[in-house]
């Protein structure tokens, strides 16, 4: 079982739920996993230094996969795995980094 810290846990069952971009249903499944493996190493961490379940699950309302703005970490992996997490920005694999909004 996942163990997923609190602020972060209705937001996962959320996504797992329903797909909120029903145009690509890959992306949604690999969200789902992105989500489940950066939380299993990071939840706590994130939790602790204060990323918002908004900055990791986060879409824009009406055009989900095309504001990057918008768009939450989960959401920006597409597989990748993060390699170390700050107040200001997620480090990925490849030397991509994805800064908190």
């Amino acid at each position: 079982m996942l163990d997923v810290p609190p602020p972060f846990a209705d937001d996962l069952k959320a996504l797992e739920k329903a797909n909120p971009v029903v145009s690509d249903p890959r992306r949604w499944s690999e969200a789902c996993q992105d989500a489940k493996a950066f939380l299993a190493e990071w939840g706590a961490e994130a939790q602790r230094i204060g990323w918002r379940a908004e900055e990791i699950f986060g879409l824009h309302p009406s055009a989900p996969l095309a504001r990057y703005d918008r768009m939450g970490l989960v959401w920006a992996l597409k597989g990748r795995v993060v390699i170390e997490l700050t107040e200001k920005a997620a480090i990925l694999e490849g030397a991509t980094n994805f800064y908190r909004q």
